[in-house]
């Protein structure tokens, strides 16, 4: 996996708009509630399909995955109707002693307005140390 090539353009997803009985039955699931009519905080993990495009891109096997960090950087609510798309960006990819370290960075905009900055992070045993990269 070494030498890696890949295009480091955003991954980008308009999601539905957000629905009453999308929030319920996140809420439902959960057992979170809502905030001041806005979505649980934790809403935003709906949208991380971009995450998943970003590994299949990087060609990576979720057998050898750990999922290390998650972070949300909340900047302005998301409500009801609005229509998140989520901008995606590979922030660093790196080899070492066969690990690979992937940093990954979306930020989820309703209209114009980044409502949520969302951090991940993943460790991968890489394929030549007999992981499933």
């Amino acid at each position: 996996m070494s030498e890696k090539s890949f295009s480091q353009t955003p991954i980008v997803y308009r999601a539905e708009p957000i629905t009453r009985s999308q929030v319920d039955r996140f809420v439902q699931a959960t057992g979170s509630e809502f905030c001041a009519g806005a979505p649980p905080l934790t809403f935003a993990t709906i949208l991380r399909g971009t995450e998943f495009k970003w590994l299949e891109r990087l060609k990576i096997d979720m057998r050898g995955l750990l999922h290390t960090d998650q972070e949300y950087e909340y900047v302005a609510p998301m409500k009801e109707g609005d229509v998140p798309t989520v901008y995606s960006s590979l922030v660093d990819y790196k080899e070492r002693r066969g690990l690979v370290f992937v940093s990954l960075e979306s930020e989820v905009r309703c209209g114009e307005q980044v409502a949520v900055i969302a951090r991940s992070a993943f460790v991968v045993r890489s394929a030549a140390e007999g992981g499933a990269a």
